[in-house]
């Protein structure tokens, strides 16, 4: 558990000794972290102080290697300082970037900027920086971890508990059974707005990611999953997005890339349900299960699912519809 208050890592940062600092609560808002934005002779940082029982859900120095990565990948902010004692982390302000707004980030397609696309280059500059991160962890390590929390401290959980394991198992089923998964640096958010993470600069067209909490070697669809549910977006903006990264629309891909939509679903909503454990009630967790559980619902609802799973691991399609596979 972590007991640092934002004046006890300003206390510990020497550079900032007999300099004027100004504190200020970046957002109210954000119940997971407390954060910070601290002025020191008018240059600007960001302070994330990680809350009570994040250690449940993520390893610090995981997170400094990540966000070390992303910096050299050209995708993240600078790390200005980190206090390895405490696993708190101090990055600079992106000055002059600024979040994408959420009514953007779900009808970018309507843009002629093309947000969605300027967000995959930065994803994929992440993904393909040829770095390893330390946690080696997939969306199905966290999940078994996730589902085991919730076992041991007799958390809130979904009713069709059962039913949302097997999916998962049989999904990884599916996927080991024809070349597995190509692990790759990942962000691995579970934000409802994955867009608060993405920092467009105007001036020099450039954009950057914040927030490696979760980031691990993963299968690239996991972040593109995300990036959809985050967005809403409809099959044929999830075509045009696979598309886009990849290259083509192999119909194979896009069937992973529709299984692991469920994959991350579940993780925020076992998270949500995890947290209404254990924080304060100033912020209504199981509502924000809800919301990502009614998600997941209406996804794994489209007929297609089970045929996705069918053609992952056969590696097969159907010369026509003739109803759900058996085995």
């Amino acid at each position: 558990m972590n007991n640092e208050t934002i004046e006890s890592v300003v206390s510990q940062i020497d550079d900032w000794k007999g300099k004027q600092v100004n504190i200020q609560r970046w957002s109210d808002y954000v119940p997971w972290n407390a954060n910070y934005v601290v002025s020191v002779d008018g240059k600007r940082y960001f302070v994330k102080i990680p809350g009570l029982k994040s250690e449940l859900f993520f390893n610090r120095e995981h997170i400094h290697a990540a966000s070390k990565v992303a910096e050299e990948a050209g995708v993240g902010p600078k790390v200005a300082y980190y206090l390895k004692e405490s696993g708190i982390q101090v990055d600079e302000w992106l000055e002059d970037y600024a979040g994408l707004k959420s009514d953007r980030w779900i009808f970018q397609h309507r843009f002629e900027e093309k947000f969605l696309f300027k967000s995959l280059d930065a994803l994929k500059k992440y993904h393909n920086c040829g770095k390893e991160l330390p946690n080696k962890k997939t969306v199905f390590d966290s999940l078994h971890d996730l589902t085991g929390i919730m076992k041991e401290y007799k958390t809130f959980e979904p009713r069709e508990m059962g039913y949302l394991v097997n999916l998962t198992e049989r999904i990884e089923e599916a996927l080991l059974a024809n070349g597995g998964m190509e692990l790759k640096p990942c962000i691995n958010n579970h934000n409802e707005r994955w867009s608060w993470d993405f920092l467009w600069n105007a001036d020099t067209q450039d954009m950057k990611i914040v927030d490696y909490e979760f980031a691990s070697m993963n299968d690239v669809c996991s972040d593109l999953a995300t990036l959809s549910t985050s967005g809403m977006l409809y099959d044929d903006q999830d075509e045009e997005l696979v598309k886009y990264y990849f290259g083509e629309l192999d119909q194979f891909q896009f069937a992973r890339f529709k299984l692991f939509k469920l994959l991350v679903c579940l993780k925020g909503c076992y998270v949500f349900a995890i947290l209404d454990k254990f924080r304060p009630g100033v912020f209504d967790w199981i509502r924000e299960y809800s919301w990502r559980m009614a998600k997941f619902r209406a996804l794994v609802r489209d007929p297609r699912t089970e045929n996705w799973i069918w053609m992952v691991k056969n590696h097969q399609t159907y010369d026509q519809w003739m109803g759900y596979p058996l085995d």
